[in-house]
């Protein structure tokens, strides 16, 4: 299945520590802080889960993967994901995820 970058920050963390922190761990990135931009909060039945995005300039054969966590990376258009989506091969709950991204970036 694919998926997004995520996780939950850790006691004392903000979202904003804990998604940066997941990125180092997941894929070895360090992140700006400042580049993370928060663009929807959503209210689940247990938690507050924030949703960030990033731009920025990554070769995926430099990436430092955590292989317990992460299988593989691709990079992926929008049509792509939407194909993803259909084939029953994307994490459900993230498929709302990159419908909010995809809503907010086109606004």
């Amino acid at each position: 299945m694919w998926t997004t970058t995520g996780g939950h920050p850790t006691t004392k963390q903000t979202s904003l520590d804990g998604i940066a922190t997941e990125i180092k761990e997941e894929l070895g990135i360090d992140v700006n802080k400042k580049d993370l931009v928060l663009f929807k909060t959503i209210k689940t039945e247990d938690d507050f889960v924030d949703l960030y995005y990033l731009k920025m300039d990554i070769i995926l054969e430099n990436l430092n993967i955590f292989e317990k966590e992460v299988g593989n990376v691709k990079w992926a258009s929008i049509k792509e994901i939407n194909t993803m989506v259909k084939n029953n091969i994307f994490l459900p709950p993230h498929i709302e995820f990159f419908n909010y991204l995809i809503e907010y970036l086109n606004n």
